[in-house]
């Protein structure tokens, strides 16, 4: 029976243990929309080794595979390293419509559904009697100002081509800030019933005024092969150079809505607030650091169009920010911008906080009104932090000893009287010698007190003297830990393992000092500290000291003659 419930929990522990380890697996596809005609890729990605190589056989009902391949991505981001595995999937579409591409399995690990939409064959600006298309598109007509469009440039080709160059957008009307989508994509099509391989070169537009924005025709230069390579001619000769201009593009810049309210314009698809936290959050302490970093990620703008995290100050818990990690993530889509805080919370008392919520308020392109991205206020709970004490030995009184002035010393009978007297002597001699030997005793202890004082003080000098110098070196992690040690040494009643249980025992000003010591050790923004005043203040506590201790000194001295 025991051995049936021991197998029983370890079983639920591994079946417990292997729903952890799952790998996540994202989905993603390179553009939008899908044409019927035109081959696309599918992205499969994963930061965990999945349980078995992909299945991708439920994807051949919508869809013919051309090619899928497997490649590795290690990065090292904020220090951390990352591992990524991603599948590549080159698809063509069976026929128009909406299709929901099934989750994909990996042994025991699965993917999430997928909604591609597929639409009919585009129209283009060129006749597609011809070899060369060259075609210059937006995926909006009007855009509110600051925010994004994606212009597209599509190369297509059905003849051997050895090299190719699009010129840069030439733009007028408004100021723009450009900003390429990655590398250029190539993918095949079929117009007229001929094959063309397509390269498509994407750019976001961010227009920082309302007006007309007018794109000028695009130039696209094409050296096509005039000899195919053969077995006895591997290197193809270069042909003639071919010219090629697109169509020009207007679109309209719209100014701000009159509908909003925000100090900051944020015209995106979508924005939203992430909260992580390092630390746990059910055993706060006062005095020990919990590291909360603050994501604001918005599709449709750049890091640097978003705007500073205002924090609320909290009365009983200091916060140190860190410089903001700004990072644009480039996609088909557009833009995807994202800035980062981090901020170091110590609490300075304990008891319940509560955290403000954080807003931001912005503008949905989609849907042309008004929305608020939100973090909720939260309550935190801070424990005290605990001195731990050491146990000293109490100045005990002498055993009361009554019996001594009360000894009465009986005459024996004649018979035993003698050895009654010896053992009463033998008695009262042990006895007198235990007192004595008490007395030594408390008079060694009492001497020992100077030579102790003198060992602390002789740590005290090496902790201040390595103070002073992580202070003069402007060292602040050298001067947190000589810091730590001078004050263990100046109070050895107290254990003091944090510089908040410094600052609450010393007070003002080594409290203020201690706050700006703090302040540089978890903030990246690395302004030189200065330890002058650190160690000022460490000094006037350590002569104050001494004044009391003299004083001290001459309240117990007694008169000579009383």
């Amino acid at each position: 029976m025991i051995k049936r419930l021991v197998s029983s929990y370890l079983l639920i522990g591994l079946l417990g243990f292997s729903q952890l380890a799952e790998a996540a697996i994202s989905i993603s596809i390179d553009r939008k929309p899908v044409r019927v005609n035109e081959s696309f890729q599918l992205f499969f990605e994963s930061e965990q080794t999945p349980d078995q190589d992909p299945d991708f056989s439920p994807l051949q009902k919508d869809f013919v595979i051309l090619s899928s391949s497997q490649s590795h991505n290690i990065s090292i981001i904020n220090g951390e390293y990352r591992r990524s595995l991603k599948w590549t999937l080159l698809l063509m579409p069976k026929e128009v419509g909406e299709f929901i591409v099934p989750g994909v399995h990996f042994g025991k690990d699965q993917s999430k559904s997928f909604k591609i939409e597929v639409k009919s064959a585009g129209q283009n600006s060129t006749p597609a009697d011809g070899d060369l298309i060259f075609e210059l598109s937006a995926d909006k007509a009007t855009i509110p100002v600051q925010g994004q469009v994606v212009v597209k440039l599509r190369l297509l080709t059905n003849l051997n081509v050895s090299a190719y160059q699009m010129h840069d957008l030439e733009i007028d009307g408004v100021e723009v800030v450009v900003e390429p989508l990655g590398r250029t994509r190539q993918y095949q099509t079929q117009l007229g019933g001929k094959p063309f391989l397509v390269r498509e070169k994407k750019f976001a537009l961010f227009p920082q005024q309302s007006g007309q924005l007018k794109i000028k025709p695009v130039l696209a230069e094409i050296r096509l092969t005039s000899r195919a390579q053969t077995l006895f001619n591997p290197f193809p000769e270069s042909g003639n150079l071919r010219r090629i201009l697109s169509q020009g593009l207007t679109l309209e810049i719209t100014s701000v809505s009159d509908t909003f309210d925000a100090p900051n314009w944020l015209p995106a698809t979508s924005i939203r607030l992430v909260e992580k936290w390092q630390g746990d959050l059910n055993q706060i302490i006062v005095g020990e650091p919990v590291t909360r970093t603050i994501s604001l990620v918005a599709q449709g703008l750049t890091a640097a169009q978003l705007p500073d995290l205002v924090v609320k100050d909290i009365a009983g818990v200091k916060q140190y920010p860190d410089k903001p990690l700004l990072q644009n993530q480039r996609t088909a889509m557009g833009i995807i911008g994202t800035r980062e805080q981090k901020i170091a919370l110590i609490p300075t008392a304990a008891g319940s906080f509560i955290l403000p919520e954080i807003a931001v308020p912005w503008w949905n392109v989609d849907t042309q009104r008004q929305e608020v991205a939100l973090i909720p206020s939260r309550t935190i709970n801070v424990s005290p932090a605990t001195f731990k004490v050491p146990v000293l030995l109490p100045n005990f009184d002498p055993f009361p000893v009554s019996a001594i002035d009360s000894l009465v010393l009986t005459k024996a009978n004649t018979k035993t009287g003698s050895v009654w007297v010896w053992v009463s002597l033998f008695l009262a001699i042990g006895w007198m010698a235990s007192i004595a030997v008490w007395w030594i005793s408390r008079g060694r202890f009492t001497r020992s007190g100077p030579a102790s004082t003198t060992a602390t003080s002789t740590s005290l000098r090496k902790a201040k003297r390595r103070l002073n110098r992580a202070c003069t070196d402007h060292n602040a992690r050298e001067a947190m830990e000589a810091l730590l040690e001078w004050a263990r040494c100046f109070e050895p009643d107290r254990r003091f393992v944090r510089l908040s249980q410094i600052a609450q025992y010393f007070g003002e000003p080594l409290g203020q000092h201690i706050d700006s010591l703090n302040e540089n050790l978890y903030s990246q923004s690395k302004i030189e500290w200065d330890g002058k005043d650190l160690w000022q203040a460490c000094v006037s506590i350590s002569s104050s000291q001494k004044e009391r201790a003299g004083k001290d000194v001459d309240t117990r001295l007694q008169p000579l003659n009383p």
